[in-house]
């Protein structure tokens, strides 16, 4: 391994919420034990497959995972996609003893993952020193409680009855402790830049969409959409528009105007 390669495998673990508060020294002792792997995958090929077993967890050094399962039909349904060095994926399943995957995991292009086995966690007391193991077994608590954390924000979001109160929950969650919030400004200066891009590529739909809005929509309205790509026949739809629908734009308008 050369001394680049070698860097980024330590810089993209000092980045994995495994290696929080890491010495560089101790992501080194870590990446050398016998029970963990680095592995480089071509485009196309599969980290861990439907069906096997779950025996390692993963932490993405560099490239890009998607996560996804094959429905009885044969669609294939994205779950997650894997980008950031450092992040870790399919540690639930190891932990959970489940007897096999029901999802795989697939390198959209040329990527290297670091794979822990769960025999290191078997024997962690023994295989590192004591210090380096009682920060694994803290950061992994850690990850585990943010993510059950995280679900039960989505089933507190999911339980609200409305957009309006969706959004006021999300404000609120997301509070810091001056008043504001987490939002990123030059996210939603990006976002704002794309709006008038948009307005000014297509001055037509604006003006169409200003037209329909001038008149209240209501509920049994009916709004078609074609879309016809170049060199193909138009695809046409429709939907009749319910009170739920109606409610939504107006949460969408006023939170437009916050």
């Amino acid at each position: 391994m050369s001394k680049e390669e070698n860097d980024n495998i330590v810089q993209a673990l000092e980045h994995s919420g495994l290696c929080r508060e890491f010495t560089q020294d101790e992501i080194l002792s870590l990446i050398e034990e016998k029970d963990t792997d680095i592995k480089r995958y071509e485009k196309g090929s599969f980290i861990f497959e439907e069906d096997d077993t779950p025996d390692k967890l993963y932490v993405l050094i560099e490239g890009y995972v998607e996560v996804s399962k094959m429905t009885f039909s044969g669609k294939k349904i994205l779950i997650t996609t894997i980008e950031n060095p450092g992040d870790m994926f399919a540690e639930v399943y190891m932990f959970m003893g489940k007897g096999k995957y029901d999802m795989s995991a697939q390198a959209v292009e040329e990527s290297v993952v670091l794979s822990v086995s769960c025999d290191f966690f078997e024997n962690i007391s023994h295989n590192i020193k004591a210090g380096v193991s009682a920060k694994i077994r803290k950061n992994l608590m850690s990850i585990f409680a943010m993510k059950a954390y995280n679900l039960s924000g989505k089933v507190r979001l999911l339980g609200c009855g409305s957009i309006r109160e969706k959004i006021a929950l999300y404000l609120i969650e997301n509070q810091t402790a001056s008043g504001g919030t987490d939002m990123n400004p030059a996210a939603m200066f990006k976002i704002m830049q794309a709006k008038n891009t948009f307005t000014k590529n297509h001055p037509k739909f604006e003006a169409f969409l200003r037209n329909v809005m001038a008149d209240k929509i209501v509920e049994g309205t009916v709004i078609e959409v074609s879309i016809q790509r170049p060199g193909e026949e138009a695809i046409t739809t429709n939907i009749r528009v319910q009170q739920s629908d109606i409610d939504l734009v107006q949460s969408l308008k006023e939170l437009g105007q916050l």
